[in-house]
């Protein structure tokens, strides 16, 4: 389902400038992506019905340059963007997106995560899609804001 495109591909910016964290990214608001981390990336999309100007889900994947994270999970490899608008079933998404990076990358040292903000979600079960992907649900981050999920590698 997914294809890969590039760094700064302004229709994955689009997209992200609808993920329920925008409002406090400034640069996915103007269309820019804010997903060019120093470090590796995988950009992927499914095509949306305007496509190339427009995608109907979007993954990225990032690893930091020196494999030290700011937030202290090191050997982690982050899901720093998930949006899907398709009628796949985004638990499916997620088990190709991992394939996906251990198939560029390589195992992960240690697994992949993200964070999902519970209280900025409609869902009354946050991260639901990952947990059917065979994520589990991690401790919440030290603002207590933000709850880690995570797949051992």
């Amino acid at each position: 389902m997914w294809q890969r495109t590039y760094r700064a591909d302004p229709a994955i910016a689009r997209i992200a400038a609808r993920h329920y964290t925008a409002h406090h990214n400034r640069s996915a608001r103007q269309g820019k992506t804010k997903f060019d981390l120093p470090g590796k990336v995988i950009h992927l999309y499914v095509p949306g019905p305007l496509w190339p100007f427009e995608v109907a889900a979007a993954w990225v994947w990032w690893r930091p340059p020196s494999d030290v994270r700011m937030d202290g999970y090191n050997g982690w490899w982050l899901n720093a963007l998930f949006r899907n608008e398709t009628s796949y079933l985004s638990s499916d998404l997620i088990r190709e997106a991992v394939q996906w990076a251990e198939d560029d990358w390589g195992p992960a040292p240690l697994g992949f995560d993200t964070y999902v903000w519970p209280d900025r979600l409609r869902s009354t079960n946050p991260g639901y899609c990952y947990l059917m992907a065979g994520w589990s649900k991690g401790a919440c981050s030290k603002d207590g804001k933000k709850r880690r999920l995570y797949q051992f590698a």
